[in-house]
């Protein structure tokens, strides 16, 4: 089970991680990533799909029927980061 935290959601690194991904991994989107979350939730249906609340809010992106996502806090982000087995971060 793995936490892979997307910094930069460029297509190479989507891509990438396309093939990289498990059932039981979560995504979580950081940063400027958190501003791609409606298309990445596209991309990834039926991953677990999470978005920093602050880099949300600085995004202005909500999630909806066609772009599924939860929003987390940074007590939240520390949990699930110790609740992993393995941590990636891409970059």
């Amino acid at each position: 089970m793995t936490l892979h935290q997307i910094q930069t959601a460029s297509e190479a690194i989507l891509a990438e991680l396309a093939l990289s991904i498990d059932d039981q991994d979560a995504v979580l989107l950081l940063g400027r990533a958190a501003c791609m979350a409606p298309l990445v939730a596209t991309t990834f249906d039926g991953t677990k799909l999470l978005v920093r609340q602050s880099d949300a809010d600085a995004c202005g992106v909500a999630p909806s029927e066609s772009a599924e996502f939860d929003t987390i806090s940074d007590q939240q982000w520390v949990e699930l980061t110790l609740s992993h087995t393995k941590t990636i971060t891409w970059k």
